[in-house]
């Protein structure tokens, strides 16, 4: 089965016919969100046109019945946490209502338990960690099947990157960094630093969000220091991301909000190829098609024969490069080094039969070519 993955997303990677690249089954849904809502009827019409596909809906079965016809998710709101009073707004009796209503609907990606209850633990709610725990159980004996989940910020007033005290409060935590401000601008290392600290304190799984917004403090990221927190992000375990918030994207031409969220600004949310490209790149099987910047994938040029040749090493592991200089005509090339692994491997004979002593590097992949390549690699 891995081997026709690896077929399935070559092929995309060479421009054949073959639908969008395969994701491993077991993969968490890729949740791609923004907060709302929009100016629709619905709240959500134009955040889907923009390509995202996951909303914030409270506990209702008409709600989700609409964002499942609309062919989206949604992240059930269930707080909030009351910092004043150090227990939830919503009693037990009104989640258990609530959730059993609409336990298993296929819309539910989460049930969203409170919204940065960090500032509670150090404003007098010790206890605010285990009560959401004991939510967060609460919820799962109704739907065992769906995650909890709550967002925390990158500081209480106390100390920074509070995560550990909250690791096992839900099963998904939302990540909350803004590092862009009117006075220091874009700080992208906070980013960095709370992947850095999510490892280290045990967060097993989270969602980025990200900021497009502005206040008095915060400045509104540009475009490209916006996809610079996504491409922080994406180097990370981060499941998915959620926007904060629409009104700041809703300025955005239609093809940059298309855009957003792809590891390639050439290679926009549903695009054909698009989800097959998105996974070679989150295998390290490609890198780009513009070092060192590596921010676009040329998706309509056509494969090099060398080019080829760094696709199969890095998506099969070929380490040996074999004793022999075996091609005349390679010697300059960016991928001589992955020509002779894939060479010693028999994964190439040459391209000039029956000498063979070339290999072409800058020479289209042919779908015949393609065709021996893998049979040879794969079988």
């Amino acid at each position: 089965m891995r081997f026709l993955a690896w077929t399935l997303a070559l092929a995309a990677a060479v421009g054949t016919t073959a639908q969008a690249g395969p994701v491993a089954a077991d993969e968490p849904w890729e949740v791609r969100g923004a907060y709302g809502p929009d100016n629709s009827a619905s709240g959500f019409d134009d955040i889907a046109a923009a390509g995202f596909n996951t909303v914030i809906k409270t506990p209702y079965l008409l709600l989700m019945d609409e964002v499942a016809d609309a062919g989206l998710k949604a992240v059930v709101w269930l707080g909030p946490y009351n910092h004043n009073t150090c227990s939830f707004d919503r009693d037990d009796a009104w989640v258990r209502e609530r959730v059993e209503e609409i336990a298993g609907h296929p819309a539910i990606v989460a049930y969203y338990l409170d919204d940065e209850p960090s500032r509670a633990r150090v404003d007098g709610c010790p206890d605010a960690p285990a009560q959401l725990r004991d939510r967060s159980n609460l919820v799962k004996s109704i739907d065992p099947d769906n995650p909890t989940y709550l967002t925390l910020p990158a500081g209480d007033g106390v100390e920074s990157y509070p995560y550990q005290h909250f690791a096992d409060s839900a099963d998904i935590i939302g990540l909350v960094v803004y590092p862009c401000n009117h006075v220091n601008g874009c700080g992208f290392d906070h980013i960095e630093r709370a992947i850095d600290e999510a490892d280290a304190d045990g967060i097993d799984r989270y969602w980025a969000i990200i900021q497009t917004f502005q206040d008095d403090w915060y400045k509104m990221p540009t475009y490209e220091e916006i996809r610079d927190q996504l491409d922080i992000w994406t180097d990370s375990r981060m499941e998915g991301y959620f926007m904060y918030d629409w009104s700041g994207l809703s300025s955005f031409a239609p093809d940059d909000l298309a855009a957003l969220g792809s590891r390639f600004v050439d290679v926009p949310r549903g695009a054909i190829f698009q989800e097959g490209i998105e996974w070679l790149a989150s295998q390290g099987v490609t890198l780009g098609c513009n070092p060192p910047l590596n921010d676009r994938y040329c998706p309509d040029s056509p494969v090099t024969r060398g080019q080829m040749a760094a696709f199969l090493v890095r998506a099969l592991g070929y380490a040996d490069s074999g004793s022999a200089n075996f091609f005349l005509d390679d010697d300059n090339s960016l991928f001589e080094a992955d020509i002779d692994k894939i060479r010693a491997a028999g994964v190439t004979l040459g391209c000039n039969p029956p000498l063979n002593d070339r290999y072409c590097p800058d020479s289209p992949v042919t779908r015949g070519q393609m065709a021996a390549f893998l049979f040879r690699a794969l079988r």
